[in-house]
């Protein structure tokens, strides 16, 4: 963005009439309802491949997939597994699932209760079937990961292996750890 326009207009007016150099100029902006762009015709690399863009807040679901299908829209995000379904069934539109840094994960409070025991740790670990996690919860839009980030984080690694299920297992480590019918607190 250039510095000389920033200090000449502020930094509340340059928020609402930003410049940069990018392929697009903002046209309109209505907040929380929609921001337009056009091409900018003097842009220094190639030629922006939309003449014109319009995104649009539109928060119910439901609506930006009929949106889609109407072609009031050409593309939605963030919808959720169980609705993908409808899109997919849709020949003039398709769903395209990417890595994202959204991960669900269970913190375990090893200071106190039956939880201080490695083995009851361990044995929550193997019980937990992941894989069918993600197929009845995200409909298989998701894979399992064995570390505290996703591919998309900084620093996510693939190279850590995790507990695979194994219901036998974590019964025999409650067994061990003498933890048959105590109760973990969520």
């Amino acid at each position: 963005m250039p510095k000389a326009y920033v200090e000449k207009v502020g930094d509340q007016e340059f928020n609402l009439k930003p410049l940069g150099s990018g392929p697009y100029k903002m046209t309109n902006w209505q907040k929380g309802v929609q921001t337009e762009l056009e091409a900018y015709p003097s842009y220094w690399r190639a030629k922006p491949p939309f003449q014109k863009v319009v995104f649009r807040t539109v928060p119910d679901v439901s609506t930006r997939i009929a949106d889609l299908k109407t072609g009031k829209a050409d593309l939605v995000r963030d919808v959720p597994p169980d609705q993908a379904e409808s899109i997919k069934g849709d020949s003039n539109s398709q769903v395209l699932s990417v890595p994202t840094e959204r991960i669900g994960y269970l913190f375990i409070n090893a200071q106190g209760g039956v939880t201080q025991d490695v083995r009851v740790r361990q044995a929550i670990a193997y019980a937990i079937d992941r894989k069918a996690l993600v197929e009845a919860l995200l409909e298989g839009y998701g894979k399992p990961v064995e570390v505290l980030g996703a591919e998309p984080v900084f620093g996510y690694t693939d190279k850590i292996k995790g507990y695979e299920y194994n219901l036998d297992k974590a019964k025999e480590l409650v067994k061990a750890a003498g933890a048959e019918g105590k109760t973990v607190e969520f």
